[in-house]
């Protein structure tokens, strides 16, 4: 099988999508692959907010540590073999299209004895993967992101060392509820008997779920009440350097390579995090100044300058905003803007585009995305100035004719669109991700 291959049977996958969400099949695939998971220590990461960043500056601070840590995140903003790093390296595509052959033996003896030849969802293949990978690899932690919610997901399938649930608020509502009791019921699923848990800072709603539900864990540990930042500061790109006192004298101080000062409570879950494992304060300094993030606050090219992030429901859009006010209130914005059809883009529009001269809406090259012109008719009123561009191409061509020197463009709205820009940008400019 080639990776394109690989890659196609994958998508395929997409197919089974109408099947009811739960376990069953995933546990037996993982069965029949021999419970590549049993190989590993798992720390398991849930939330609404954050999970992604959290689980990156965990991998950073175990490798650091000089521990092989194997990293599954998704979705990926390009290619496939974004989901699964192994010690910060992309699994290599033949690799990855050898343990896709291996997985897809499983896929179809799983349909066969139930007569189902749609028995898989995507990320059930993709989860199954991820455990192959790293098992076969050797590593000695797998890094977990949940994929949606957390006691369905595909991902909960594993027997995890430690769960950790960052700040919860409302996405995926029909999934998942409708209020963030139900939000957070489902993203309580991760917690296992006798394992260890760590909260990042809650609504109270949510943190009555989870305080409830955590009294089957062995220990829990609310970050924000352990690990209390004693002072902070930004540089100019918002990179914050954060002095962290912990329990028995700990002390962590780094500056953090994700911008933003919502990387500052996702440092301190990563922080209890990794102490929670014995993680050395220098290993965890370490890691929390090296990680990497794409698109993520990730600054790309000049001329114009441009702003990468992934904001794609109000939460994260509040971020984008609060990190616009502090530290680009002085620039022209141009908003390359567009959105999955499922998300709640009404209120980030709400957020945004008042912070934009220009909006420019878009949409990137896959089937979840809204059109441009279904944006406009939605949530144009919420614009100034709005403009629609049919692909992310033409949206950047539309954006960057400006190149006034306080001219600043954010590209920002959905990790699809990210990623396919992101792509654009680094190509042209004869970069490489």
């Amino acid at each position: 099988m080639t990776y394109e291959q690989s890659t196609d049977y994958l998508l395929s996958l997409l197919g089974a999508r109408g099947q009811r969400y739960g376990l069953e099949r995933v546990t037996r695939l993982v069965e029949l692959l021999g419970r590549p998971d049993r190989a590993l220590r798992i720390i398991h990461v849930a939330g609404t907010n954050g999970k992604g960043s959290v689980c990156a500056m965990i991998d950073a601070g175990l490798r650091a540590e000089g521990k092989t840590v194997g990293f599954h995140s998704s979705p990926h903003l390009v290619e496939f073999t974004e989901r699964y790093k192994i010690n910060g390296q992309l699994i290599e595509q033949q690799k990855f299209a050898d343990i896709v052959a291996h997985v897809k033996q499983g896929v179809e003896a799983m349909a066969a004895e139930s007569n189902d030849q749609l028995l898989a969802t995507l990320f059930e293949a993709a989860t199954a993967i991820a455990l192959c990978a790293f098992r076969d690899a050797g590593v000695e932690w797998a890094v977990m992101e949940t994929g949606l919610g957390g006691r369905l997901d595909a991902t909960n399938v594993v027997e995890s060392e430690l769960a950790v649930i960052t700040p919860i608020s409302f996405d995926h509502q029909e999934q998942l509820g409708h209020d963030l009791a139900s939000i957070a019921g489902e993203k309580a699923g991760i917690l296992k008997a006798g394992s260890k848990a760590v909260f990042s800072r809650q609504k109270p709603q949510a943190a009555q779920v989870l305080a409830e539900r955590g009294r089957v864990c062995e220990s829990i540990v609310w970050a924000d009440q352990v690990w209390r930042v004693r002072k902070n500061s930004a540089d100019s790109r918002g990179r914050y350097r954060i002095l962290v006192d912990g329990p028995v004298g700990k002390c962590v101080n780094a500056l953090l390579a994700l911008p933003g000062e919502h990387q500052i409570e996702n440092a301190v879950t990563a922080i209890a995090a990794l102490d929670a494992v014995g993680v050395s304060a220098e290993a965890i300094e370490s890691g929390l100044e090296s990680v990497e993030w794409p698109a993520r606050l990730e600054w790309l090219g000049s001329e114009p300058e441009v702003l990468l992030d992934s904001a794609h429901n109000p939460a994260g859009a509040a971020s984008l905003a609060r990190y616009l006010g502090d530290f680009c209130a002085d620039r022209r914005i141009t908003l390359v803007f567009g959105a999955s059809k499922d998300k709640a883009y009404g209120e980030v529009a709400r957020i945004l585009f008042p912070l934009a001269e220009r909006v420019i809406l878009t949409q990137a090259a896959v089937s979840r995305a809204a059109t441009a012109v279904e944006l406009r008719d939605a949530i144009g009123s919420y614009a100034g100035s709005v403009e629609s561009a049919s692909t992310v191409a033409e949206a950047w061509e539309l954006a960057s004719r400006d190149c006034a020197p306080n001219r600043l463009v954010v590209i920002s709205g959905s990790i699809f669109l990210a990623g396919e820009a992101r792509d654009l940008l680094l190509a042209r400019s004869g970069s490489h991700a």
